[in-house]
């Protein structure tokens, strides 16, 4: 049942903004006037009932299509008509009260990390610590994947975060990293494999508890390793001094042909939820799928006031590209085929600080630091 398929104006004491691609017309959506951006309507649905607080920190919905709201002083619960709240008195499993971040794991289950630090995981109507109330309680930045007995997070200390389920009341928890090296970036396949990017432009893979170095030969010898993605399949992308490449089979290969046009060091790489890639590299941002590059996007960079790597993008289930700048100045859309909009207070969003982007439903979802949560379609 999608809970979203429709959305009363009167549930929220803050606000509410819809946007979605439109054909035709604009609406006067409250009691006063929006002005519309270019090909997209917006709407503000405004009531009496509101947020724990007005900072939203991040956004989860889980299969039974509930959104799950963290914010700076609670947890939320959206049905599409009504508002749950939810905190550390009448739950004290929560620990504290501040939700950093929501993650949904390949079994239905809503894992929370309240800030300073910790896990609670949300399953059959339950909240459970998972944590031994006696040991460290790292920081938790992100969820990488699970098997059928294990679950992988990172934390803010570039430390992977490992569970394993082990019949005991709590997870048996470790917290890995490779030896003597700082990690950019780790990322997990659809076999249960990890990466990791370490700062000297290496690469290595968890073995057991310890990580083992990768040395990439052919083409890729010598080069760079600079980033690491996970696609919607499951599938490990590398970023290379030299190119995209993907890892399959315990091998580095470069995704496309090894011509002099395709040999741009790629800086990020940025999945959407159909399958394709964007890939960042310097002053040239791509579209990647089915084996080759499908758009090269001209004046990106003019459109952004920021550099690259303090924006953050999100790719969608169309393909598209959703970049937040700078806050104050609103959120840049690429569209598969290459198009851009820039949607700012001044084409017609109500505030252009947006937190966070994310995608529930195939609705795009922004945090806001003015108790909104926008919902773009």
């Amino acid at each position: 049942m999608n809970r979203f398929s429709a959305i009363p104006p009167a549930s929220f004491r803050g606000r509410v903004l819809l946007i979605w691609p439109i054909l035709l017309g604009c609406a006067r959506l409250w009691a006063g006037e929006v002005a519309q951006p270019p090909n997209y309507n917006v709407v503000v649905l405004e009531g009496d009932r509101g947020l724990p607080h007005s900072f939203v920190n991040c956004l989860a919905q889980t299969l039974d299509g509930y959104l799950w709201i963290g914010t700076q002083q609670g947890l939320a619960r959206y049905d599409g008509t009504r508002l749950v709240d939810f905190d550390p008195v009448t739950n004290p499993e929560l620990g504290f009260d501040r939700i950093e971040q929501l993650f949904l794991d390949d079994r239905g289950t809503l894992w929370i990390a309240p800030l300073p630090r910790g896990l609670i995981a949300f399953r059959d109507g339950k909240f459970s610590d998972w944590w031994s109330r006696d040991e460290p309680l790292p920081r938790v930045m992100r969820f990488l994947g699970n098997t059928s007995n294990q679950w992988f997070f990172v934390t803010f200390e570039r430390a992977l975060l490992r569970g394993t389920l082990s019949g005991k009341p709590d997870m048996a928890w470790q917290q890995l990293k490779p030896s003597g090296s700082k990690v950019n970036d780790y990322a997990m396949n659809s076999g249960g494999e990890v990466l990791a990017c370490i700062d000297d432009g290496g690469l290595a893979k968890l073995d057991g508890e310890q990580f083992v170095t990768i040395k990439p030969g052919g083409e890729l010898a010598g080069a760079g390793m600079n980033c690491l993605a996970s696609d919607s399949q499951g599938q490990i992308w590398v970023g290379t001094s030299m190119g995209l490449a993907c890892y399959t089979n315990e091998e580095i290969r470069l995704a496309v042909s090894s011509d002099a046009s395709d040999q741009s060091a790629v800086l990020e790489i940025v999945p959407s939820r159909d399958g394709s890639l964007w890939v960042h590299s310097p002053n040239r941002l791509r579209r990647f799928r089915d084996g080759a590059w499908q758009a090269d996007i001209d004046n990106w960079s003019k459109s952004i006031s920021t550099p690259w790597e303090k924006t953050i993008s999100f790719g969608d289930g169309k393909g598209g590209l959703w970049i937040r700048d700078d806050p104050g100045t609103g959120i840049m859309h690429i569209f598969q085929d290459g198009r851009l909009e820039h949607l700012t207070q001044k084409t017609g969003l109500p505030d252009g600080s947006a937190t966070l982007l994310m995608e529930v439903k195939k609705t795009l979802n922004s945090g806001c630091n003015s108790s909104w949560i926008w919902p773009l379609k």
